[in-house]
């Protein structure tokens, strides 16, 4: 419970942070592979002009999928079944993706992992897949 209760925190954090192209937030909470995806995806919008609004409202579930050691390294993988409010506008204020009156739930499968033998605490997102919308 104690390390779902961390990841769900995390994923708001990431989620909110990636909406927000807050790069020094993202960094350290995300692998150089999954943080590289992430960047690419915020440069393209910045150069596009294009900015989201987000609203994070909430978990209507959360369950840890798979759990292995590789050595000393700790894997967890966690599904998460999000609710928040999206939308990706144009440099005019279109909307272009989402909508910002509708909640939309969406499905996440998350991997993080951390080295359980290393002082710092802090897991670190490894991979994501997912992004599954239910109406």
């Amino acid at each position: 419970e104690h390390f779902q209760a961390g990841a769900r925190h995390a994923y708001e954090m990431i989620v909110t942070a990636f909406a927000a192209n807050d790069r020094a937030a993202l960094k350290p909470l995300l692998s150089d592979e999954v943080y590289t995806a992430f960047d690419a995806v915020m440069r393209q919008r910045e150069e596009h002009k294009e900015h989201v609004t987000f609203t994070f409202v909430g978990f209507k579930d959360s369950k840890i999928t798979e759990a292995l050691m590789k050595g000393k390294v700790a894997d967890i993988t966690v599904s998460f079944l999000a609710q928040y409010i999206s939308a990706t506008m144009d440099a005019n204020g279109a909307v272009i993706d989402g909508d910002p009156k509708s909640v939309r739930e969406v499905t996440d499968v998350w991997s993080f992992e951390r080295n359980v033998r290393a002082s710092d605490p802090n897991w670190t997102l490894i991979a994501t897949s997912g992004g599954e919308t239910h109406s």
